[in-house]
């Protein structure tokens, strides 16, 4: 998607039974309103017949041959953990991705990783849309072991849908290959021709909603073939400036390289959408709480920001010194350097200011705040997005229905990265420890913060974050998206 230096783009989900994908539009300019464009109610379809009516945009028509990838990706070193993957990522920490091998073919195709979806597509080589000639596609000129579909499948995002057919091969991921159905995009609206990866991953826990593209989850499928021993995947995101090219993908055993003590274990909140969602217990800034009550956290790797309702945004931003708002997005003093806290179960997480404060205004000291104010669910739901990911490691345990955090040891986290202040009660593992072997007593090291929006008092394991100011080279970069939301129910 090319977009003015005056815009940027989020993606973000309206209701329940859409996906979403779409930009919402920056305006240095604070008087413009937010775009908003609802999809249908039947935005996600997948049946036997003709797909459901969804937006159609208009097409330009492309060579019917297998196209490359024209993005300049950041890419990541191989882990040692076995059965891992690499996870690279478009330099801006706003998209990330796993490079998977399909059938026979000796192509490689990025998938974005996508907690918060349970279906898994890639752009077709029949796909006629301008965005999927920017995108190294798949078909049957690639793999003799690709069974195609009659099923089409087609889902409406904000502004714009993919769709196409249904079809099945095996997906390569390193060492561990499953044979899985997905979808073959025949066509993909031009919002695409603005992000870095060739099609998505979904690693939700299985939607049980109505037209998702039926097929057990790839952790399933490599669990029933005793490929892993366990239902379970833990994850590691980097910065793009912290220079160490290091995130991964652990299927079926987490790293405990990774992260310091145990990991702190939460229930998932029962929910049809296939989301991993867990219980907020507070939010604030530095050592102030806001006192937040009965509040849901989604955890999306397929978002980059975090998403609030407007409400509960103004108010962590009122504890921002100098902060204000502009529509649904805050303003802050690009030198704030005071994390942003969330608390799960006694966890509290610290955010760095490295990651939540964004991109630099135009001739000016001030940024965007990665903490939005936009209802993408219901009322009491946040979208947990890459913003708060990248401070974390996080586990994600299918047979238990947990998702875990852990503090990120020195090796895995930057100067930059604040960590974590939590109480003695952290939950354990739900087998025990990290391999089901014990109950080790948790964790209790991380940083300590105060009140002042311009330090951060650090502890051995992490620093206070420096101040985020973009230069004119990375701002252009970021006209292509700064969030990635890629919802399919």
């Amino acid at each position: 998607m090319h977009i003015p230096l005056q815009k940027l783009a989020i993606g973000c989900a309206l209701t329940s039974t859409a996906a979403a994908f779409y930009p919402y539009h920056r305006h240095h300019g604070e008087s413009s309103a937010a775009t908003r464009r609802v999809p249908s109610e039947a935005a996600v379809s997948a049946t036997s017949g003709e797909p459901r009516r969804s937006i159609t945009l208009p097409l330009r028509r492309t060579s019917l041959v297998t196209r490359q990838n024209q993005f300049d990706v950041s890419r990541s070193k191989e882990p040692k953990l076995k059965n891992s993957e690499a996870v690279h990522q478009d330099k801006n920490d706003n998209t990330y991705m796993v490079a998977v091998n399909i059938g026979t073919s000796k192509e490689e195709y990025l998938l974005l990783l996508d907690s918060a979806s349970s279906n898994v597509w890639v752009m077709s080589e029949d796909c006629t849309s301008a965005a999927c000639g920017k995108h190294t596609t798949f078909g049957k000129s690639d793999s003799s072991s690709l069974k195609t579909e009659t099923t089409q499948f087609s889902i409406t995002y904000g502004t714009g849908t993919v769709s196409g057919t249904t079809a099945s091969d095996t997906l390569h991921f390193g060492s561990l290959s499953a044979t899985h159905t997905f979808g073959l995009a025949n066509n993909a609206s031009s919002e695409f021709e603005g992000f870095p990866m060739d099609g998505i991953l979904g690693l939700g826990r299985g939607s049980q909603s109505e037209g998702t593209i039926v097929s057990p989850q790839v952790i399933e499928i490599f669990a029933d073939a005793k490929l892993i021993s366990a239902k379970i995947f833990g994850l590691h995101l980097g910065r793009y400036k912290d220079g160490k090219n290091d995130g991964e993908l652990n299927f079926g055993e987490l790293n405990k390289d990774r992260y310091d003590g145990d990991l702190n274990w939460l229930d998932v909140v029962s929910n049809d959408r296939g989301f991993w969602e867990v219980a907020i217990s507070d939010a604030g800034v530095g050592d102030k709480v806001l006192g937040v009550k009965n509040k849901i956290g989604i955890i999306d790797t397929g978002t980059s920001f975090v998403f609030m309702p407007e409400q509960d945004a103004i108010a962590v931003h009122k504890l921002i010194d100098s902060s204000r708002q502009s529509d649904e997005n805050f303003i802050v003093p690009c030198s704030t350097k005071i994390p942003v806290t969330i608390k799960f179960g006694s966890q509290t997480y610290n955010v760095s200011a490295a990651d939540w404060v964004g991109e630099q205004l135009p001739d000016s000291d001030e940024c965007f705040s990665r903490v939005v104010g936009r209802q993408t669910f219901g009322p009491d739901q946040w979208l947990i997005g890459d913003t708060f990911l990248k401070n974390v490691y996080t586990a994600f345990d299918m047979d238990k229905s947990k998702v875990g955090f852990g503090l990120k040891s020195a090796s895995s986290s930057s100067s930059e990265s604040s960590t974590s202040t939590g109480g003695s009660n952290s939950t354990s593992n739900p087998n025990g420890n990290e391999n089901g072997n014990g109950n080790a007593p948790p964790s209790t090291s991380g940083s300590a913060t105060n009140g002042n929006n311009d330090k951060a008092e650090p502890t051995q394991n992490s620093l206070a974050a420096p101040a985020v100011s973009p230069s004119a080279s990375a701002l252009a970069a970021l006209s292509v998206a700064v969030g990635v939301l890629a919802f399919a129910f």
